[in-house]
């Protein structure tokens, strides 16, 4: 594994229909309205690790801006039905406003990703 790759979450190509096992739908939504909502969601997700990355003129990661960012790649995610995404996401969330000092915005975002995680145990 690269070390790119450990300090990113994997964007996973969503399974399509004709797969041989199909996929317990935790949503209501259409697979095109799905799609859109991964599609958002991986744009917010990409917008916020530009926050997180440094450079010549940004010295230090901006936790303030990705951390609410990251938390709404994790909501576009649940709501396609993603869920292992979206608690990823949620826990990258949760990283982001713990290191920005807001302890209550970080125990929030950890809530959701234990309530996802939850659905996604009884799903398996």
């Amino acid at each position: 594994m690269d070390k790119e790759a450990k300090s990113t979450i994997p964007i996973k190509a969503s399974k399509s229909s004709t797969s041989a096992t199909p996929k317990k739908p935790h949503t209501h939504l259409s697979p095109a309205a799905c799609e859109k909502k991964i599609a958002e969601g991986k744009e917010l997700h990409e917008r916020a690790l530009k926050h997180l990355r440094t450079s010549l003129f940004q010295w230090s990661p901006d936790h303030v801006a990705a951390a609410p960012t990251l938390e709404a790649a994790g909501n576009c995610y649940n709501t396609a039905g993603e869920l292992e995404q979206a608690q990823a996401l949620y826990l990258l969330s949760a990283d982001s406003h713990d290191k920005a000092g807001s302890a209550a915005a970080c125990a929030q975002t950890l809530l959701k990703a234990s309530k996802v995680a939850k659905v996604c145990t009884r799903q398996h």
